[in-house]
């Protein structure tokens, strides 16, 4: 549109309208800027990707099924790491209780599997224990630490609260990119790396906390390709839209 306005502008001084015709030429703009805006809105409502290019790392932006995309995906658990889906501890109805239900075919291999994992249990990432809790796990995780299940990422990415709510201070989100990008670098191989929104998730941030632009740093300096995935709701929420 900014460039239509300064044409316009342009003509409208180098070019003298007569009186009689100020009107119908001032209402012609009118009209011409309506269609205009019109057409883009209409556009923008069926745009269903867009490409970006920032420093070194093409990021794409879609619409998609995240569970589809090649590549690396990020899928976002709590600090805990739990795996209990059961619409109390996580909600069946997240990208965490999805990837679980759809993708694990044993959860107790894979709660084995994150226990044993020696990146997890390094002292600077598992942060501590919480032993008051009733349901779910006892052990506490750095938020921004990724455990790696063949081509997904699993990433620890907010704290719970004592009746399993989801929720982040300004703080906590970031240290958590500016730990999850240094975790990226160690696991990334050149692959495609998948977003859900960074992220669609059922999250609440405390504090007097008013995100308006939420700015994505990749610390990676290496080349990369980035796919942003955008929740699509469809009646039931049976896969996941982006």
């Amino acid at each position: 549109m900014s460039p239509i306005s300064l044409v316009l502008s342009f003509v409208s001084i180098a070019i003298s309208v007569p009186d009689k015709y100020k009107l119908l030429t001032a209402l012609s703009i009118l009209i011409f800027f309506i269609v205009i805006y019109f057409v883009l809105w209409v556009r923008a409502n069926f745009l269903d990707k867009t490409e970006l290019s920032i420093n070194n790392s093409t990021v794409q932006i879609k619409v998609g099924d995240i569970f589809t995309e090649p590549g690396l995906k990020v899928i976002a658990f709590n600090e805990y790491f739990d795996t209990q889906v059961d619409n109390k501890t996580i909600s069946e109805s997240t990208l965490n209780g999805m990837y679980i239900k759809r993708k694990i075919q044993d959860v107790g291999a894979l709660d084995r599997l994150i226990e044993q994992d020696e990146h997890l249990n390094s002292e600077d990432i598992k942060i501590g224990r919480n032993e008051s809790r009733r349901q779910g796990k006892k052990d506490i995780y750095k938020l921004g630490t990724i455990f790696q299940n063949d081509d997904y990422l699993l990433t620890s990415f907010s704290k719970f609260d004592e009746n399993n709510r989801a929720f982040l201070n300004m703080n906590d989100y970031v240290n958590f990119l500016l730990n999850f990008w240094n975790e990226v670098d160690i696991v990334y191989n050149v692959d495609t790396i998948c977003f859900i929104r960074l992220f669609s998730t059922f999250l609440r941030f405390s504090g007097s906390v008013n995100i308006r632009t939420i700015v994505l740093i990749c610390s990676t300096e290496t080349k990369s390709r980035l796919i942003f995935l955008f929740l699509r709701k469809k009646g039931t929420i049976e896969r996941l839209l982006f």
